[in-house]
Order: structure tokens, then sequence, then C-alpha cells
């Protein structure tokens, strides 16, 4: 039997070095406007968007979760840099994935686009057109009195594009929406079966990508996408988090093969190794994280096992 070493992403900070920095942050990602488009839309309109995958967004709502920045800011400091679409986090010593499965699971907003008949009934409406489009104007419509106000279809149709920018993409409301999202804009059905989920997720993902130490030391730092998604994520699957509003999620313990084709390849073969022995139970230490790699045996037809057993690594006690 051979030993073999696999080396270990660099973190933000080193495990168990992260600085008791705090930073406030913006995040444009709005969940007040469900009660104000229910408050506008029929009965019947309304039950339609909750059919939809707006459906998941608004037991969100119901639910009044409040996002916790505190928590928020403590999973950014333990990213790990990992290569791909993949988010990794270093919790307790743990390497934790966030990827578009888990963004899935968590919140139930569809990742792959439904199978529906994509062609347009009628003419688009005029402001699905409009370059400048934003969503400041979008409000003003639906919302407000204008001089020719929207029929009931035309209503559901911006309260779906209103939700799902305002909460999923979240562009400041003053910014041009871009036209490739307002294509199908004009047909719900259309509209919301398309693959908002995975839109949302490379929003967010790549909002987070972007962080680094250099990020909060600023004092303030912008994350766009819907935040609140990982989150719901990270209180369903660390303990260390509390299970206040826990929602069932299996990233790499439980079974990988839920729903394991909306997890993109992981570049980093190295890394790959590491993830595939925690699968089967390993657990890391802090010591190994420090080192930069860690050291496996092979023996059998090829397997990696195991050096030792594996153990709980309970998170250092600050004084």
């Amino acid at each position: 039997m051979t030993q073999s070493t696999s080396d270990l992403p660099k973190g933000i900070y080193d495990d168990g070095s992260e600085p008791n920095i705090s930073a406030s942050f913006i995040q444009h990602s709005d969940l007040r406007l469900v009660p104000k488009v229910k408050a506008v839309l029929s009965n019947e309109s309304f039950k339609k968007l909750q059919n939809s995958f707006l459906g998941h967004i608004i037991k969100i709502e119901a639910k009044s979760l409040k996002f916790l920045g505190k928590l928020f800011h403590y999973i950014m400091m333990r990213r790990l840099k990992t290569k791909g679409n993949n988010l990794w986090f270093r919790i307790a010593s743990q390497p934790t994935r966030f990827s578009m499965r888990e963004f899935f699971l968590s919140t139930g907003i569809q990742c792959e686009q439904l199978d529906i008949d994509q062609r347009r009934k009628g003419d688009p409406y005029s402001w699905t057109k409009r370059k400048d489009l934003t969503l400041k104007k979008l409000q003003a419509y639906l919302f407000g009195n204008p001089e020719a106000p929207p029929g009931e279809d035309e209503k559901l149709c911006l309260a779906a594009v209103i939700l799902t920018e305002a909460i999923l993409m979240t562009p400041n409301s003053t910014q041009s929406i871009p036209s490739s999202r307002l294509e199908t804009a004009s047909d719900f059905e259309a509209y919301t079966s398309l693959a908002w989920g995975k839109e949302a997720y490379n929003v967010l993902a790549t909002s987070i990508r972007r962080m680094d130490a250099n990020t909060w030391a600023r004092g303030q730092y912008e994350v766009k996408g819907f935040p609140l998604a990982l989150l719901i994520w990270a209180l369903s699957v660390v303990p260390l988090f509390g299970s206040k509003f826990a929602i069932e999620v299996k990233t790499i313990v439980g079974d990988p093969n839920q729903h394991s084709h909306l997890v993109m390849p992981q570049i980093d073969e190295d890394f790959n190794e590491v993830v595939n022995v925690v699968i089967k139970g390993y657990r890391m230490t802090m010591e190994e994280w420090i080192r930069g790699s860690i050291s496996v045996a092979k023996g059998g037809q090829g397997q990696k096992r195991r050096v030792r057993d594996p153990h709980v690594q309970e998170p250092p006690k600050k004084n």
C-alpha cells in the first residue's frame, strides 16, 4: 500500500486565523415586493404565480426569514479559492459545497428549463422591447396609476418579471434590465418555464467569487443575486449555525447522486480526491489545512482509503 498527497485549495484566510472584522454590506434582494404584487393581482393571477417557480419565493417570504448579515460575513471569510463554478467553504475544518444543486435543494427554484411550447401567443408588450427598462419603471407601471393601466394578463407578466428581477437577479433599481432576460416576458407560461434558478445561482456565485480580504477591508461591500438561498442552506446543513429555519439539504454528506447533474465538474483534480475522501466519511483537521495537503493511502483496486479513522474535529475555542 502506497501513500499519495493531495494539495488543498487556499482559503481567503488560514483555518482558525480568520480575523474578527465586521463589515456592513448592501444586498438588493427584496421579498417585501411579494405582498405588494399580491395586492394588485386578482386571486386567479396570484394562484398562477404560486403554481410557477415563483411559488417557492412566495413560500420563503411567508416564513419571514431575516437576512443574517453576521452569518453571511462569517461564511464569506471561510471561502476556499477553488476553480470552477461551485462554491466551497471551510466550516469547522470541513470542506462544504454550495453549488447549483444546493441552490435548487434549498430554494426549489428550477435550474432547468421546463419542456413547454416557447412560441409566443400574440404580440409582445411594448415594455419588453425597451433598452432602458429598469425595476423602478416596471414597478411604477404595475403599482402606479398610469394613463393606460395594464390588463390582468399584462399585470401577471409584470409581476413575474418584477419578482424575478428584484429578488433573484437584484439589479439596482435604476440599472437597465438586460434585453435577453425579457425575450419571453410577454408570455407568462414561457417566461416561468425558463431556468431562472440557474441564472440566479450564477449571479450570486459570480458576486461571491469576486470577494476577498480587500472587499470587507473597505468596511462595506455589495452582494448581488439571492444571498438568502445560501443562508437557508447554511442553517440547514451546518449544526454549528442552528436549525431554526432548517430545510433538509444534502451536500457532500448524504446521497451525492441526488440531482448531481446540477453540480459542475470540479476542475482541480487534487481537490476532487479530497472531496471523494470526505464523502466516504473522512474528517479533516485544522493541521491539514495549515499544512496545505492531505495524505491518503492507495490499495486494492486503486481505491483511496483513509489513513486514519474519521473523527469529529471540533472548531477551536477562541479566548
